[in-house]
């Protein structure tokens, strides 16, 4: 069903994560986001194909932040504690979901992306200007292992 993706993968704490844009489905030339979940603990696998979130529910939380896009970068972001999410699953079937916690955290942080919104979009000011100084000494040590010119003004 999925031809051609350009995707992504990562693993953290026993979570693998995909993402793709997908170019094809069934064969329909159409423009697509998907979003794969798999090996999250009780949950095997979960595939939603154009999620989006329906429904935030609960207190906002905080929760350390961080993302393989900005490694080593780590900060206190608020999200709702739960949310519903709907799509199209890899059966061409509606998938609905509804969960709280750590699940949920995750489907919000990975929809953004979906989104083109880093985790960093959604900082208080305050965060965001320590989170500036951060990225900073991440790109200096980045040009230096890799012997990369300094950047110009």
């Amino acid at each position: 069903i999925l031809d051609e993706v350009g995707r992504g993968t990562s693993t953290f704490d026993g979570l693998s994560i995909a993402w793709a844009s997908v170019e094809h489905i069934a064969g329909d030339a159409c423009s697509a986001r998907a979003l794969f979940a798999t090996h999250y603990h009780e949950l095997t696998e979960l595939a939603i194909i154009n999620p989006k979130i329906t429904l935030s529910f609960g207190e906002e939380c905080g929760y350390d932040e961080g993302c393989l896009s900005i490694p080593g970068l780590y900060s206190l972001v608020l999200r709702p504690a739960g949310i519903a999410v709907e799509g199209i699953g890899l059966n061409e079937e509606p998938v609905s979901i509804r969960t709280e916690g750590f699940l949920a955290r995750v489907l919000q942080h990975e929809i953004d992306h979906l989104d083109g919104v880093l985790f960093i979009d959604r900082l208080s000011p305050d965060r965001r200007t320590a989170a500036a100084a951060a990225l900073e000494r991440i790109e200096q040590r980045t040009r230096k292992r890799f012997q990369l010119p300094e950047r110009t003004a």
